[in-house]
């Protein structure tokens, strides 16, 4: 028989949300829109998730926070940087190399920081799962043992293996709207390195949620690489024109220091914890 969920049911998915956390709240919010069936929930986590995997879904909620690498997925590591310095000496995309590196090297170390104390379990480092600063992010944290999560999401041209990622925690997407939402529900610090149109869209959506208090913490957040920062954002013009506060910008560090932005990180996380 067909089991209608009503409106009111939303204190189903609440208390479901707290069991299992990840796909409760998912079905909270299924339950918020519209007269579902069970049948149809589950046709909604495997029309979003293409592997089909909710047992997937609810295993991340063993993992709490998630510390969230963004970046360019065409950033190149030293052997592509080797290539391409030898094939096209010019290519600007030889300035993302530096980028790759120090990703990699700062999710190792925060991912080290997580296995220091067993109060620290429930951390991951997360990227969107794909080439470039998304796999060096996860080569960091997979090589010192750390959790390392995989949001990715189905592209026409960022279909390359990123091979970083902790068994179990891969998740492949077909829709960017409930991939934004898991990226947005567990973050509990964020780092920005260079890129394109994705990685703005993905920094002015967190900042925004932040902003107007969707996202009730004001974790802290990370823009790597000044000289790319700096000639793009003029935050100063933002605050000429009183369109943002001061306190909007309190929480975020641009740096080109591996060791600032470790400390600003776990600074903020250690303030979240109190």
């Amino acid at each position: 028989m067909e089991i209608k969920l009503k409106k009111k049911n939303i204190i189903i998915g609440t208390l479901i949300g707290f069991t299992s956390n990840f796909a409760g709240t998912i079905l909270t919010i299924v339950f918020l829109f519209r007269e579902v069936s069970i049948s149809k929930i589950i046709e909604i986590f495997n029309n979003s998730v293409s592997d089909n995997s909710i047992t997937k879904l609810i295993s991340l909620g063993a993992i709490i926070n998630l510390i969230v690498f963004f970046g360019s997925a065409r950033a190149l590591n030293q052997e592509q940087t080797q290539n391409l310095v030898k094939s096209s000496p010019d290519d600007p995309l030889l300035k993302m190399s530096k980028y790759y590196d120090s990703t990699e090297k700062l999710a190792a170390k925060i991912g080290s920081w997580t296995l220091q104390d067993s109060s620290r379990n429930e951390y991951a480092i997360c990227t969107g799962g794909g080439p470039g600063i998304m796999t060096a992010a996860n080569k960091g944290a997979y090589e010192v043992g750390a959790k390392s999560v995989g949001l990715n999401i189905d592209l026409p041209f960022e279909n390359i293996e990123n091979p970083y990622i902790s068994q179990g925690l891969n998740f492949n997407f077909k829709y960017f709207f409930l991939r934004k939402f898991m990226f947005a529900y567990r973050s509990e610090a964020l780092i920005i390195m260079p890129g394109g149109f994705g990685t703005l869209d993905e920094l002015f959506e967190i900042l925004t949620l932040i902003q107007t208090e969707k996202i009730n913490r004001k974790f802290p957040i990370v823009m790597f690489g000044s000289e790319f920062w700096n000639s793009l954002i003029n935050t100063e013009v933002f605050k000429e024109y009183g369109v943002i506060s001061n306190s909007d910008l309190d929480h975020i560090l641009v740096t080109d220091s591996i060791d600032e932005a470790y400390e600003h990180v776990i600074k903020g996380l250690t303030k979240i914890a109190t």
